[in-house]
């Protein structure tokens, strides 16, 4: 492990900006490699976004002049995007499909692309909502190679296999949580 990214002869992490990747394929690669840990893996209803949005608009309320400074919601008050997290949260319809193990805080860095194309997530995992994950893995993926990339990681997902309104507001808690350098992992109790 160099610089806390891992490589050697079984692959090399994503979080390694010096391998060059095509972005697609590796957006459809790690679409999969999400949805072959969660198939089978149902542990039941666990609505962890909600604890997420109560903790996060907590840390934005210690900040309320902190703007965002990066993604889709670039220089928006941090603390009205919490605020519009927990509003949601709170009335989104109850998930369609059981939770699953979620690696919550899941960066570039977990995700291990090996010689024969396909990745292995590193870390530990925690009860969740699998639209967390998912969009942990589109906010990640996006900041590095453009939001274009964010469609194949969700076909190679499934597009049945989850709901678009919770990915939404997932990645709205995924993006603040990054901005108030809060760990989701740690929030959802797998880091």
């Amino acid at each position: 492990m160099q610089d806390g990214h891992i490589s050697g002869p079984d692959g090399v992490s994503l979080g390694d900006h010096t391998i060059p990747v095509d972005p697609e394929s590796v957006a459809r690669a790690l679409g999969e490699a999400i949805r072959r840990h969660h198939a089978g893996t149902e542990t039941g209803q666990v609505n962890a976004m909600a604890s997420m949005a109560s903790t996060l608009e907590k840390q934005a309320s210690a900040q309320p002049d902190a703007v965002m400074a990066t993604g889709p919601y670039l220089g928006r008050p941090v603390l009205e995007l919490a605020r519009l997290a927990a509003e949601t949260v709170s009335v989104l319809p109850p998930a369609l499909r059981p939770s699953v193990p979620i690696r919550a805080g899941l960066t570039l860095a977990d995700c291990v692309l090996s010689r024969d194309g396909r990745i292995v997530i590193d870390g530990l995992r925690a009860d969740g909502d699998r639209e967390i994950e998912l969009a942990a893995a589109a906010v990640a993926l996006g900041g590095r190679h453009g939001p274009a990339v964010v469609a194949p990681l969700l076909d190679a997902y499934g597009m049945d296999q989850f709901d678009l309104r919770r990915l939404d507001t997932a990645q709205l808690l995924v993006s603040v949580a990054a901005q108030l350098g809060v760990d989701l992992g740690a929030v959802a109790g797998c880091g």
